[in-house]
């Protein structure tokens, strides 16, 4: 069953805190798409791996875990 819009399209109407994850060398979704994710999602917190490609919590262990723990405690 074809969706009615596109996700990209459904992004603004997201209401819930979202935490963005970025591997600054990830070449499959990577920061372009994450820049539309942080412009389109109203209340985002987007945090960059600057050592990381498609896997962050395996590549940035130590620093993906206080992130996220870091969020859900804000």
């Amino acid at each position: 069953i074809p969706v009615e819009k596109p996700l990209v399209d459904r992004l603004k109407y997201i209401q819930q805190r979202t935490l963005i994850i970025t591997g600054v060398f990830d070449r499959n979704t990577g920061i372009p798409v994450s820049k539309i994710f942080a412009r389109e999602i109203p209340n985002n917190n987007w945090v960059l791996f600057n050592r990381s490609a498609h896997f962050p919590d395996l590549e940035e262990t130590n620093q993906f875990v206080r992130t996220v723990i870091d969020f859900l405690e804000s």
